[in-house]
Formats: structure tokens, C-alpha cells, sequence
């Protein structure tokens, strides 16, 4: 598949995007492969280890300092000194996901106190039964407590029954809608410019709150952006929520800079994740033009998707465009890969339908 008009539109061919095929009958399509018998472990020496290492420019290698400084910032972003920032780094700090917390929060301050100021007013004015008379205060107090009893009954009532109706699907549903909103943040993030390069960073933290651990724990494979390319369930949500959050700075850095403007991202663990995430959703629902994105630099971050090398070509981008470092001991990148040892694959089947889909688990059916 070809992009058309990849600097305009940003997007997929809209022909091949209807036929939901993203890889071709003819083409390998790089999913996950899953080997019949357990792997074997691999053990190096000091030889066989430097094999696997490569030079890179110290330019490259100062670029990987930054992001890693930036991404241990995003655990404490309140701390965050923006003098510092500025002074030693030559960055200008933009937003974070804690302002547009404390934005929501004072809205629901203001909207509580208009609401409380309607209700002093009511009762300034005398309460009204159906007939428009007057009610007594002691009868208003003894109507709103039989209001607010009745009330709270088919509250009590109405949650009960939903504990106990609701499938397992509906309580995923649930904990997926939670993620994905703008009005919280599963994983915190900052923004920053750099205005020299006319690059704004955009760095996430990873799994620090209950709501990260509840997108980490909401494991099954669904379709990326609609596409034929399968991903983690929760992450993907949690994804949903921060691109939204995001939108209006990827668009004001773009509309204050132009053909200047870039964007990159990074992260730690699941921020590296969502940062992967959003990148390609930018992408692919023309949010930024492909020259916009650099390359993504993730740390420690776990696999989430099949298909991924597939999908990168698709987008007209090379496999490097994620760089992603890993510690060689790290357990977090494999946590959520498909490469399982086959009783752990067949209890994951078991569990959860949705697994049998995966096209790496399909040797296994």
C-alpha cells in the first residue's frame, strides 16, 4: 500500500483501508512468531555480547541522554525547576497533564458553586409543591430528606444490580471508557520546546497510579486505528485519552512553526508505549504531517503490538523510527510479547477468546 499525499493528508490510502488489508498476500507480513517448543536460553560472554552493539554519533548518543533525563522528569513533574530547564537544557517548559487536571478541577469548582448560588436562590424565593403553593421549611426538609432517601435506595439498588447483571465484557468496557478521556491521565506527561530546532517534546511517565496498572491489566488484543494490526486493549485506550489531551499542542507548535515544526516523543515503560502510540495515530488520522515526526525513543517499554514492522512500512516510515533501549535483563519489554511458552499461549486461549486470533498463536490452534 501506498500513502497518498503523505505530507497533506498524513493518512492511509483510503482504498486499502476499506479493504481492512494491511499487508499484502505476497508480502511478509513481520507478525510475532512463537516457537512449538520452549526458547532456549541464550547465554553470552563478553564476546559474543559485544557482537551486539554498534557505534553511534555522539550526537545520537547526547540525544539518547536527553530523553532518558527528560523521562526520569516525568515522574516528578511538579519538582520540575523550569529555569533549569530552560538555562541548562535550552528547553521551555510548555504544559503537563497535572495544569490541565487543575484546569478541570477549578471548572468543577466553578460549576459546584453556580449550582449551590441556583439552590440558595430557590430557597430565598420559597419552595413550590406541584400546585405552585408554598411549603412550609419544615415540610421542605421533610419532602427533600424523603426525596434524598428514595433517592439513595435506587442508587444502592440500581449498583447492586448492576454488580450482578453486568458480563465480564461490560465491567472491561468500563474500566476501557475510564481510560480513555481526557479529563485524566493513566500516565502523567509534560511538554517542552526546544526553539532552535523548532522541536517540541512531548515526554510520558509509566506506570505510577492505578489507572496505569488498570490499562496494564486490560491484556487482549484488538485492531489498531481499525487497521489489520493487533495491539494491547488497555494500553491502546490509555493511548486514546492522551492523544486527545495532546491534540491542541501538536496543532498550536504546528501552526506556530510550519514547515519548521517537529514533534518527538518518549517515554519510560508504558509511557514509551503510549508515546509509540501516539506517534502513529498523528500519523495515520492526519494530525501532522510526516516530516513533523521524528523518531520515537522509548525506554524499557513493552511490547504491545503484532505486526508492527508491517505496519511502519505501510506508513512509508523505516524500522528505526522506533528506537526503542532496553536493559539486557529487563523483564518489562517481553511482558506483553507473543512469544509464550506454549502451556502459558494455551492458558491464554483459554481464558480469553480473543487470543485465538493472533495470527503468531495460530500454529497452536
Amino acid at each position: 500500500m501506498k500513502l497518498e499525499d503523505e505530507d497533506k493528508n498524513g493518512g492511509l490510502n483510503t482504498n486499502d483501508e476499506e479493504k481492512g488489508e494491511f499487508c499484502n498476500e505476497n508480502e511478509d507480513c513481520d507478525v510475532c512468531t512463537i516457537d512449538e517448543d520452549d526458547v532456549e536460553k541464550i547465554e553470552f560472554n563478553r564476546e559474543s555480547f559485544s557482537e551486539l552493539l554498534k557505534k553511534v554519533p555522539l550526537a545520537e548518543a547526547r540525544l539518547y541522554a536527553q530523553m532518558s533525563y527528560l523521562g526520569a522528569l516525568a515522574y516528578s513533574i511538579p519538582q520540575i525547576k523550569i529555569k533549569n530547564l530552560l538555562r541548562f537544557h535550552g528547553l521551555r517548559f510548555v504544559t503537563s497533564s497535572l495544569e490541565k487536571k487543575e484546569q478541570e478541577s477549578k471548572a468543577d469548582e466553578e460549576k459546584a458553586l453556580v449550582d449551590d448560588q441556583r439552590k440558595e436562590e430557590k430557597t430565598a424565593t420559597g419552595a413550590l409543591d406541584a400546585k405552585g403553593n408554598v411549603i412550609a421549611e419544615g415540610d421542605t426538609e421533610k419532602s427533600n430528606r424523603k426525596q434524598i432517601n428514595a433517592s439513595a435506595a435506587y442508587e444502592i439498588a440500581a449498583s447492586a444490580s448492576s454488580y450482578f447483571v453486568a458480563t465480564r465484557e461490560e465491567v472491561k468496557q468500563t474500566v476501557a471508557d475510564d481510560l480513555n478521556t481526557t479529563k485524566s491521565s493513566p500516565c502523567e506527561w509534560f511538554a517542552c520546546d526546544d526553539d532552535q530546532s523548532a522541536t517540541r517534546f512531548f515526554v510520558i511517565q509509566g506506570s505510577e497510579s492505578l489507572a496505569s496498572w488498570q490499562a496494564n491489566l486490560l491484556f487482549e488484543p484488538v485492531k489498531f486505528e481499525g487497521l489489520d494490526v493487533l495491539m494491547h486493549r488497555g494500553i491502546y485506550e490509555a493511548a486514546k485519552g492522551t492523544y486527545e489531551q495532546m491534540l491542541p499542542k501538536f496543532h498550536a507548535h504546528l501552526k506556530s512553526h510550519g514547515d519548521r515544526a517537529r514533534l518527538q516523543f518518549t517515554g519510560h515503560s508504558l509511557g514509551g508505549s503510549l508515546s509509540v502510540l501516539v506517534n502513529l495515530m498523528l500519523l495515520i488520522r492526519g494530525g501532522a504531517p510526516l516530516c513533523s515526526l521524528l523518531l520515537v525513543i522509548t525506554f524499557g517499554a513493552p511490547s504491545i503490538m503484532c505486526g508492527g514492522d508491517c505496519l511502519l512500512r505501510n506508513l512509508g516510515l523505516p524500522q528505526n523510527h522506533v528506537q526503542a533501549i532496553t536493559m539486557h535483563r529487563d523483564i518489562v519489554p517481553q511482558a506483553f510479547s507473543c512469544n509464550y511458552p506454549n502451556h502459558v499461549a494455551e492458558f491464554l486461549k483459554a481464558v480469553n477468546g480473543n487470543f485465538r486470533n493472533l495470527p503468531c498463536q495460530s500454529s497452536l490452534s
